[in-house]
């Protein structure tokens, strides 16, 4: 196994980690404010039943509700999951173009941020991260691969490494042709992999009580543990509490480019992690109004932050918010849908401090444990180039091509890339469109390097691990672009790569990469 998964552990408690039993008899719980704490353990099977909205068919629901329950796993555990779509079937024809929007009835599950097997569980018996399978409702008609289709329902089972690292992330459908409709429709849920005891994370942070916040369809929901949550609501906090809050930005239109910021001077916000990964150095998070690709607490679709919100002793009683302000608007290129990108009202999530002042752990010291992955090489085996373009085309029936070096999703039978096991690569993403590009891979995460040219400063806060990036768009006819490093570690198998502006990547901005060993 490799130690790119390896969290800081004092020696003991790591051996006594070897098992997901230990694991569970010493991880504790975690307090989760204004809801009870979900009674369910992760090597416990979740059942996750996918319905439609009857009045609303633009809704769709986890066990009848959205979000869906979040699901709390540690390292070296089997998250068991059984997906049962129990939507009605349709009479829909198969589609002639499958980059077109299609199969609003056909779901899947992918686990967003976890790193775990695309294919196969250990046992080769169950499924794990594939987004290639369709779960069908029973009497559907069936297209495509036949090997791909499970009908009625399906089981997956994720081995999450020993040393998979802890942190936030998040799971959706991923059925390509419908998930921009099912995520923005709300099948969307929080993954939270618990931080091991006897790890240095500080115990201002492992001693806070703790919140998880969804963004989605434009509203920002305080999840219920069991599911669904709250939006409408008021968060009370006392003077001098601090707490840690998850955030997830699982709108994936393309107006949800959100930069969080507080509307007071008695509320501070400190980044401790993104995209699940946790930060060298915490980081003061200050509105600033940069481009999201230059912003710190910047969320792309996809992307999630961990925050510290710490109200300071002598905070004057009263009503603040923290905001998701939009930062900039793109045109989605699709008629009809171009209303999508204009500007949205921010999204907040309201505050009011009220009560006497507690007393809460805090520390002056800005250090984090980190990550707990190696540090990238100075050369890496392989450099490639990802290039996203849309051009005009009045022979598709979208009016466009989003393509990634140049072809559609499906259009190659092969794979775009095929990486060997345990390489590092650097990659150069490049972006000639005129509209920001989400670039998101699956199961391996990624060192950002440099922005439009410039190497980050080492003690820059976007010099980072993440999953989710924000590409520039072209500027003079020069392509924005950004350079990550990959570590291709653990397992093999096929996945993709894609635009997480989920409309786009339905018609065709996603393509098939392969790890070999």
């Amino acid at each position: 196994m490799s130690e790119i998964f390896k969290r800081s552990l004092k020696r003991r408690q790591f051996l006594q980690l070897t098992s997901s039993t230990a694991i569970g008899a010493v991880l504790g719980s975690t307090t989760y404010l204004g809801f009870a704490q979900t009674s369910q353990a992760a090597g416990n099977p979740w059942i996750l039943k996918v319905t439609r909205g009857v009045d609303d068919k633009n809704k769709f629901f986890y066990n009848g509700k959205t979000p869906g329950p979040t699901i709390t796993a540690s390292a070296a555990e089997t998250i068991e999951l059984t997906l049962i779509n129990d939507m009605e079937p349709d009479n829909e024809e198969c589609p002639r173009d499958i980059n077109t929007p299609h199969g609003e009835n056909i779901t899947n599950f992918h686990t967003h941020g976890l790193h775990v097997s695309p294919e196969l569980d250990k046992t080769g018996r169950f499924d794990a991260d594939n987004v290639f399978l369709k779960v069908i409702p029973l009497g559907q008609k069936e297209c495509g691969n036949i090997d791909d289709i499970r009908r009625g329902e399906n089981k997956y089972r994720f081995d999450l490494p020993r040393d998979h690292t802890p942190g936030t992330h998040w799971y959706h459908a991923h059925n390509h042709g419908s998930t921009d409709k099912q995520v923005s429709g709300g099948l969307v849920g929080a993954i939270i992999i618990k931080d091991p005891p006897g790890s240095d994370m500080p115990d201002y942070i492992t001693e806070a009580p703790e919140r998880v916040i969804i963004i989605s369809n434009g509203k920002a929901i305080e999840v219920d543990p069991e599911g669904g949550g709250q939006s409408d609501h008021v968060i009370k906090l006392a003077p001098g509490a601090v707490e840690r809050w998850r955030i997830i930005n699982a709108d994936p239109r393309a107006n949800s480019f959100l930069e969080l910021n507080v509307d007071s001077p008695d509320v501070e916000l400190w980044q401790i992690a993104y995209d699940g990964l946790t930060l060298e150095k915490r980081v003061r998070i200050l509105s600033d109004n940069r481009e999201p690709w230059l912003a710190a607490a910047a969320l792309a679709p996809g992307n999630r932050t961990d925050l510290m919100v710490r109200v300071k002793n002598n905070a004057a009683a009263g009503r603040v918010a923290l905001v998701a302000g939009q930062i900039r608007a793109t045109l989605l290129r699709m008629p009809g849908q171009e209303s999508l990108a204009r500007a949205s009202a921010p999204v907040e999530v309201r505050i009011e401090i009220e009560g006497d002042p507690i007393s809460r752990p805090w520390s002056d010291n800005p250090e984090l444990p980190g990550p707990g992955l190696p540090p990238i090489p100075r050369e890496t085996q392989t450099k490639r180039t990802v290039t996203f373009s849309v051009e005009p085309d009045s022979t598709n029936p979208n009016g466009y091509r989003f393509m990634i070096n140049g072809k559609l999703f499906g259009e190659d039978p092969d794979p775009m890339f095929k990486m060997k096991l345990g390489d590092w690569e650097t990659w150069h993403l490049e972006n000639k469109d005129t509209g920001i590009h989400p670039f998101h891979i699956h199961v391996n995460p990624f060192f950002v390097t440099h922005i439009n040219g410039k190497e980050l400063a080492k003690d820059d806060p976007l010099r980072r691990w993440q999953d989710v990036i924000a590409i520039p768009p072209q500027a003079d006819g020069s392509p924005g672009n950004i350079d990550i490093v990959s570590h291709f570690a653990d397992f093999t198998g096929k996945f993709v790569i894609h635009c997480h502006i989920l409309a786009h990547e339905d018609i065709g901005m996603m393509r098939v990469v392969e790890v070999i060993k």
